[in-house]
C-alpha cells in the first residue's frame, strides 16, 4: 500500500459512521414510500382492548416514520456491531442489535401519531341555496322542490328500521351577501324568504360552503348539494374556487345543480379594467368585461364626473 493511501485509511475509516448513516436514510426513504399505507384495519383483538367500535381503522399521521426510523440505521447498526469489542459470541451480537431495532421500531411508531378513528355512520346532507337577485323566483321555486325531495327521502328512512346512526340528517343553508343556517322547523316557509335590497346583490358562494362544512356531524359522511347559477364577481368567484379545491381535498363531495332560469335579457358589468395608478391628465385605456343572457346589440355609455366622456361618449 502506498504512503498515501496508508494516510487515507484512518480517514475513511474515520467517515464509514456518516456514510452507513446516509445510505441508510436513503435506504429507508426509497423503500418506506408507499411501504406503509397511511390507514390500516384495526384487529378486532385491539378494537375490544381500546374499546373500539368494530369496524374502526388506525390512521397514522405520519406513514413514513415507522420505516424510516428503523431502516435508516441498519447499515449503520451492521457497522457497529462488526466493529463492536465486546467479546460475546455473534448470537448476542445479533440479539442486541435486534433489540435495538425493535425500540427503533417503536419509537417510528410513536413519531407516527397513529389514532383509531371510527366508521362513519349514516350521511349528512346539506342543501346550499342561492337566494341573491341573480336567482329567478323560478330558480328559487325549483330549489324548494329539489329541497322537499331530499326531505321525503330522509322522512322514509323512519319506516325502514333504520339504525338511528345510518340515517340521514338533513342541513339547509340559504344565502345572498350572507349565509344562513336554518333549523328544520323554519325550512318550510321562513327559509325561503328572500333578501332585499343590498343584502340580496352579492353571492357569498364561498361563505355558504363554509358554513355548511361547518354543519356537518364529523361521525357521518358529509355531501354538499349546491344550488346556485354560480354568478358573482370576480372575487367571489375565485372565492368559491378555492372553497371547492378545500373541500375536496377534505373529500367532501359537492354536487351542484343550476336551476333553468326564465328568458330574460340580462346584462352585468362584470369587470373594468383599469390602469392601478394613472397620472394625472394621462390619457388611458379602458377594458369592460360585459355579460348577457342572450346576444344582441348593446350601447356601453362612459361618464367622467357625471357627464358623458368627452374622448368616447360611449361603445357600441
Amino acid at each position: 500500500m502506498s504512503p498515501r493511501a496508508r494516510s487515507l485509511a484512518p480517514r475513511l475509516r474515520a467517515l464509514a459512521p456518516l456514510v452507513a448513516l446516509v445510505v441508510g436514510v436513503a435506504l429507508a426513504w426509497w423503500l418506506g414510500r408507499g411501504a406503509i399505507p397511511a390507514e390500516l384495519p384495526c384487529p378486532s383483538w385491539l378494537a375490544r382492548a381500546l374499546q373500539a367500535p368494530e369496524g374502526a381503522t388506525i390512521r397514522l399521521l405520519r406513514p413514513l416514520a415507522p420505516a424510516l426510523l428503523p431502516l435508516a440505521l441498519v447499515p449503520y447498526l451492521a457497522w457497529v456491531a462488526r466493529r463492536s469489542l465486546l467479546d460475546a459470541r455473534p448470537v448476542q451480537i445479533a440479539g442486541q442489535s435486534a433489540a435495538r431495532l425493535l425500540v427503533l421500531a417503536a419509537v417510528g411508531l410513536a413519531v407516527a401519531e397513529p389514532q383509531i378513528e371510527a366508521p362513519l355512520r349514516g350521511k349528512t346532507v346539506v342543501a346550499v341555496v342561492d337566494l341573491s337577485d341573480s336567482m329567478d323566483d323560478a330558480q328559487v321555486e325549483a330549489a324548494r322542490r329539489w329541497w322537499s325531495e331530499l326531505a321525503r327521502a330522509a322522512a322514509e328512512e323512519d319506516g325502514a328500521a333504520l339504525d338511528p346512526a345510518d340515517r340521514t340528517r338533513l342541513r339547509l343553508v340559504t344565502y345572498a351577501a350572507g349565509a344562513v343556517a336554518h333549523p328544520p322547523e323554519e325550512t318550510e316557509d321562513a327559509a325561503w324568504t328572500r333578501p332585499t335590497g343590498d343584502a340580496a346583490l352579492a353571492s357569498d358562494h364561498a361563505g355558504a360552503l363554509r358554513l355548511a362544512r361547518a354543519l356537518m356531524d364529523p361521525d357521518t359522511a358529509g355531501r354538499v348539494l349546491l344550488v346556485s347559477d354560480g354568478r358573482g364577481s370576480l372575487a367571489e368567484r375565485e372565492d368559491l374556487a378555492r372553497t371547492l379545491a378545500d373541500l375536496a381535498a377534505e373529500q367532501v363531495p359537492v354536487t351542484a345543480r343550476v336551476p333553468a332560469p326564465a328568458l330574460r335579457e340580462d346584462v352585468l358589468v362584470q369587470a373594468v379594467h383599469a390602469p392601478i395608478e394613472p397620472r394625472l391628465g394621462e390619457t388611458f385605456h379602458l377594458a369592460v368585461d360585459l355579460w348577457a343572457s342572450q346576444p344582441g346589440p348593446a350601447r356601453l355609455r362612459i361618464s367622467k364626473n357625471g357627464a358623458p366622456n368627452p374622448l368616447t361618449p360611449h361603445l357600441d
